[in-house]
C-alpha cells in the first residue's frame, strides 16, 4: 500500500463526515458572493453538489494514487452541475465557475483545520476539482450556445404569434365601435358593444403586460410589485369561482375554510392572482380532462403556501429543466393544440421572487402535477 494512501483515506473521512459543514459553508458563501444564487432556494444551489463530494471522496481512496485519467473520469458527475446552472437562465459561466472556487477555498479550510495535507494529497483534490470544473464549464457553454440558436427561432416564431394574437383583440374593438357608431340605437346595445370593447381591450393591455414583465425577468430584474394588506382566502376562492363560471372547471379548494389569521399578509393583490390564475389555467389546458383541479393553502407564522394540483400526464423530465424559461412551451403543450405563448410559468417565477418567496413542482404519473407557491408573510 502506497505511504500516502492513509492519508488520501482519513481525507475522505473527513469529507464525508462533515460534507453537510462544507456544503453549508459553500452555500453561505455562495448566496453572499454570487448574486446570481440570491434567486434560488436550497434544493437548487445544492443540486449535484453532495455526489461530487461523495465522487471525490471515492477518489481519495484509490489504493493506488489516482491519475489525472482516473480524476477524469471521476469526476464527470460535475457535468449535472453545468447542466443545472445553465438551465437556471440567470448564470453566467464566470458565476458557475466562482462556486467551484468557492468549493475548493471551504474544502482545503475544513480539512486543513482536522488533518494535516500531504503534497499527493492536495494534487488529488486539485485535479479532481479542476477536471470538475472543466466539465461543469464545457457542459453549460454547449447549453448556452445551444439556447441561443433555440432563442433565435423562439423570437421568430414569437413575433409570428404575437402579430397574430394582438391582432384579434384589435380587430373585435375596431369593428365594435364602428357597430356602435352604426346601430347602436339603445342604451342596451351601447352598453353591450361597449362591455366588448372593453374586454378586448383589456385582452390586449394583458397580452403587452406580460410581454414586459417576461423581458424583466429575461434581463434579471426584479417585478415591480406593490404589497398591500389582502386576505389570501379571499384571493384564491376568487379565482377558483371566477373558472368555475368561465370553464366549468370541477376545483376544490382546501385550507381557506374557519378562521386563520395567518391566511392575510403583505403581498401584491393582483400580482398572486396573476399566479393562481395561471397554474389553475394552466391546470385545466393540460391536465386530466375530467379530473378535478384542487388549490390547497397551507400556512404558518412565516409564510404560506399555495399548492394547485392536478391529474393526468405528468411533465417529462426533459421539460422539468426548463419548465419555467420564458417562451418555451412543453412539447405536450405544443401538440395539444392550447394557444400560448409560453410566458405563464415565467411570470409565476419571477413574481414569486419578486415577494421573496419560490416556486417548485413535481410530476409523476401516480401522483399527477403540483405546483407549490412559497411566499413570507
Amino acid at each position: 500500500m502506497p505511504s500516502s494512501f492513509p492519508n488520501r483515506a482519513e481525507s475522505a473521512r473527513t469529507i464525508r463526515a462533515a460534507k453537510s459543514v462544507i456544503l453549508r459553508n459553500w452555500e453561505s458563501r455562495v448566496r453572499a458572493e454570487i448574486s446570481a444564487a440570491q434567486h434560488h432556494d436550497h434544493p437548487t444551489l445544492l443540486d449535484s453538489m453532495p455526489e461530487f463530494m461523495d465522487e471525490l471522496a471515492r477518489t481519495l481512496e484509490t489504493v493506488h494514487a489516482p491519475t489525472d485519467a482516473q480524476c477524469e473520469v471521476n469526476a464527470e458527475i460535475a457535468v449535472e452541475h453545468g447542466e443545472e446552472r445553465a438551465n437556471l437562465g440567470n448564470y453566467s459561466l464566470s458565476q458557475m465557475i466562482y462556486e467551484y472556487q468557492l468549493l475548493r477555498e471551504v474544502l482545503f479550510e475544513e480539512l486543513e483545520t482536522a488533518i494535516s495535507l500531504t503534497l499527493d494529497t492536495r494534487s488529488v483534490l486539485n485535479s479532481f476539482l479542476d477536471r470538475g470544473i472543466r466539465k461543469a464549464a464545457v457542459r453549460f457553454t454547449n447549453l448556452a450556445l445551444r439556447r441561443l440558436e433555440d432563442e433565435r427561432e423562439l423570437r421568430e416564431r414569437f413575433v409570428a404569434t404575437l402579430s397574430h394574437d394582438l391582432r384579434t383583440p384589435l380587430t373585435v374593438t375596431r369593428m365594435t365601435a364602428q357597430m356602435m357608431g352604426l346601430k347602436a340605437h339603445t342604451s342596451e346595445q351601447a352598453k353591450r358593444l361597449s362591455d366588448r370593447i372593453v374586454t378586448n381591450v383589456d385582452r390586449a393591455d394583458r397580452m403587452i403586460r406580460d410581454l414586459l414583465d417576461a423581458n424583466r425577468i429575461q434581463v434579471g430584474q426584479p417585478l415591480p410589485i406593490t404589497p398591500v394588506d389582502c386576505q389570501l382566502d379571499e384571493i384564491v376562492e376568487g379565482v377558483a369561482a371566477e373558472f368555475r363560471d368561465v370553464a366549468h372547471a370541477e376545483i376544490q379548494v382546501e385550507g381557506t375554510q374557519g378562521p386563520n389569521p395567518h391566511l392575510s399578509g403583505r403581498w401584491d393583490r393582483d400580482s398572486l392572482r396573476r399566479v393562481i390564475e395561471n397554474l389553475v389555467g394552466n391546470a385545466i389546458k393540460y391536465g386530466q380532462k375530467d379530473g378535478p383541479i384542487r388549490i390547497r393553502v397551507a400556512t404558518n407564522p412565516e409564510f404560506v403556501e399555495v399548492e394547485v394540483h392536478n391529474g393526468g400526464d405528468p411533465i417529462s423530465p426533459k421539460d422539468l429543466l426548463g419548465l419555467f424559461s420564458a417562451y418555451r412551451r412543453t412539447d405536450s403543450a405544443r401538440t395539444s393544440g392550447q394557444k400560448g405563448w409560453g410566458l405563464g410559468l415565467t411570470l409565476v417565477k419571477g413574481i414569486a421572487e419578486a415577494h421573496q418567496g419560490s416556486v417548485r413542482v413535481t410530476s409523476t404519473a401516480q401522483e399527477g402535477t403540483t405546483f407549490t407557491v412559497r411566499l413570507p408573510r
